[in-house]
């Protein structure tokens, strides 16, 4: 447990001070989710610290955060306590309490699709999503890219975040065994075909600055 939070502090601090990839992958997600969360019910799948919801917060017409981590949801509390339209709540993604057809627009960001240990059902999580969106709403989920380059930024990222030799990490095109633990890196197409098999529609990949991509689709 106590490496659990001192792993989750230098993430968080890695985050606040983000490399300049990741800089501009941060303002090109921000961008993408502003698009679709501009005055809507907005709800953040695992928002972990809070960000990018402390800046979404402006724009919406509400916006809810859930998370299954007691520090994660202390923090983004913290975060957003000033604006009367934000609410975290500490929620299984897998299992939400919400009723269905709740919000226009649903997102997971910073890979909660390829977290291994919180995550592992994803065709359970995004049929939990589009259960909760409501007709004609939107749903995405952001993650790391599975190529070469994010591989090379991942070797770069992860010991930045920890000061730890580069040795104890192994990055593939497909899972990263990082820190504490591992988290795959999933290509668009088995993240499409998901959203196809619990009937979303107009699905697409995007790329999302850098070293992540979104894939989006509508109930």
């Amino acid at each position: 447990m106590e490496e659990k939070c001192k792993y989750i502090k230098e993430i968080l601090k890695a985050i606040n001070r983000p490399l300049p990839k990741l800089k501009k992958t941060f303002e090109a997600e921000f961008k993408l989710l502003l698009k679709y969360a501009k005055d809507k019910k907005v709800l953040d799948v695992g928002c972990g610290s809070g960000r990018p919801a402390d800046k979404l917060v402006k724009h919406c017409k509400e916006i809810v955060g859930i998370d299954i981590d007691n520090q994660m949801v202390k923090k983004a509390k913290k975060a957003l306590s000033k604006f009367k339209n934000a609410k975290i709540i500490k929620m299984d993604a897998l299992s939400m309490s919400f009723q269905s057809n709740t919000f226009d627009f649903i997102y997971a960001t910073y890979n909660v699709i390829g977290s291994r240990d919180e995550i592992q059902d994803k065709k359970k999580l995004i049929k939990e999503m589009q259960r909760v969106v409501k007709k004609q709403g939107i749903i995405t989920v952001i993650y790391w890219k599975n190529n070469k380059p994010t591989t090379e930024f991942l070797k770069i990222y992860y010991p930045y975040v920890e000061g730890k030799s580069k040795s104890i990490y192994r990055f593939t095109s497909r899972a990263s065994y990082v820190g504490i633990g591992v988290f795959e890196r999933p290509a668009p197409s088995s993240i499409e075909k998901l959203f196809r098999e619990c009937g979303l529609k107009k699905v697409k990949t995007v790329d999302v600055g850098p070293v992540w991509r979104a894939t989006i689709g509508t109930k």
